[in-house]
């Protein structure tokens, strides 16, 4: 669940561990997943990463074409 621009879950100790297993590399405007540098698998926080972008980004508006 998205909160505040926030994920939000309980209960979920994959995620957790998978979480714990990013390594990430930042600059004046954004951050990375750096994959390389990771201690395990970090496909889960690429997807959610991935799902988060999708759901923050602006909702067009309908149109009506005559």
């Amino acid at each position: 669940m998205l909160d505040n621009r926030r994920v939000v879950h309980a209960g979920q100790p994959a995620l957790d561990e998978s979480m714990n297993n990013v390594a990430a590399k930042s600059n004046d405007s954004a951050w990375r997943i750096i994959r390389k540098r990771s201690s395990g698998s970090v496909t889960s926080p690429i997807g959610m990463a991935m799902i988060v972008l999708h759901l923050t980004k602006p909702v067009a508006e309908a149109k009506v074409y005559i």
